[in-house]
């Protein structure tokens, strides 16, 4: 996950920085959907709401698959035990550039409306967190 980090705090992503920076040739926008890519099915947890943390989603994602080709598009389908919905990619890409800036600007990332209104912000929030491009608590 290391090229993920390098590449965005090297892009400096959602924050006045060169967003078209890349490391080692990848662009920040590259290496985040390789890293989409790779953890299709791995399980993830929302961050639940109130003081402890109840309503907590466990959720995987995989990638649309098109109809008519089969191949993969720019879409996430994200399933919990209840229902599925789909994220698209600059959804995605929106997401990490917002809570960037807010990371940038406070610290740390207090939960996954500091995106605004983006679909899917919960989810994604999730899945930022766990591969550590955000962070929840200020460092320290």
């Amino acid at each position: 996950m290391s090229i993920l980090k390098n590449t965005i705090e090297a892009g400096k992503v959602g924050t006045g920085g060169a967003r078209g920076t890349a490391v080692d040739g990848v662009s920040w926008r590259e290496a985040l959907w390789k890293a989409i890519e790779l953890f299709q099915g791995f399980e993830f947890v929302t961050a639940g709401s109130g003081r402890n943390h109840t309503g907590r989603t466990a959720f995987t994602y995989e990638l649309k698959r098109s109809s008519r080709t089969g191949e993969e598009t720019s879409e996430l389908i994200i399933s919990t035990r209840a229902a599925g919905k789909t994220v698209t990619r600059s959804s995605v890409e929106l997401a990490l550039s917002r809570y960037l800036a807010v990371q940038e600007a406070e610290g740390m990332v207090r939960g996954p409306k500091s995106a605004g209104q983006v679909f899917g912000a919960s989810y994604l929030y999730a899945v930022f967190l766990a591969w550590r491009i955000i962070r929840d608590k200020p460092e320290e």
